[in-house]
């Protein structure tokens, strides 16, 4: 059977949903950062994407599956280069280059932002909580599980390697997610290139992962 050519007018209308989906995300990012998720309105959330209140709920069921759907964007901004993982580079250069990557979308003030907003709103909101969790950060550590599983030098049970990737993502975080939290001086430039390189070093060597 032949595949259904997508026309002009579809691609247009396929566009302009991703152009309204990232609008959305990235509205409502701004105003949960600002103003917490309590104190936003869908309606302020439209506003400031410039699209109808009906559309956003075309793209989410609700104010808490857009939360859910910004967790689920960072992840992926994160995780975008494990599914070549198990090829090509060596471990060590792929778990320098997920360090940086990881470093670089989390600590952006916008992720931090929307931590603390977490944070503060998880006691009232336990259910999204939840979800954010599993969207995001359970996500990408269930996927460098799965990848170091697959490129160690040794075999990991998938016990041990949802260990290792925690305990990596732990690592390459540190002290470095607090102080952005609490807005205090965090290192830069050639002296945070070294600590990453150096904390990849010492994972690899404490999980005999080379």
């Amino acid at each position: 059977m032949p595949m259904r050519q997508e026309t002009e007018p579809t691609r247009r209308r396929s566009s302009g949903r991703h152009d309204n989906h990232v609008a959305i995300l990235k509205a409502a990012s701004e105003l949960f950062g600002r103003q917490g998720f309590s104190a936003t309105s869908m309606d302020e959330i439209a506003l400031k994407a410039g699209v109808a209140r009906q559309t956003i709920y075309n793209h989410f069921s609700g104010k808490d599956q857009v939360f859910q759907a910004l967790a689920e964007y960072f992840a992926d901004l994160v995780t975008a280069s494990l599914p070549e993982f198990a090829d090509g580079s060596d471990l060590s250069s792929s778990l320098i280059d997920l360090a940086r990557r990881i470093r670089s979308q989390l600590l952006a003030p916008t992720s931090i932002a929307l931590h603390r907003v977490l944070i503060w709103e998880a006691p009232h909101f336990p259910e999204l909580a939840k979800a954010v969790y599993a969207a995001g950060p359970h996500r990408l550590i269930s996927q460098l599980a799965t990848q170091l599983a697959a490129k160690s030098s040794r075999r990991l049970s998938p016990a041990e390697a949802m260990h290792a990737a925690e305990q990596f993502v732990g690592m390459i975080l540190g002290r470095s997610q607090l102080r952005a939290l609490l807005g205090v001086g965090e290192p830069t430039g050639a002296h945070a290139a070294a600590r990453v390189e150096q904390t990849v070093e010492a994972f690899l060597k404490g999980w005999d992962l080379g």
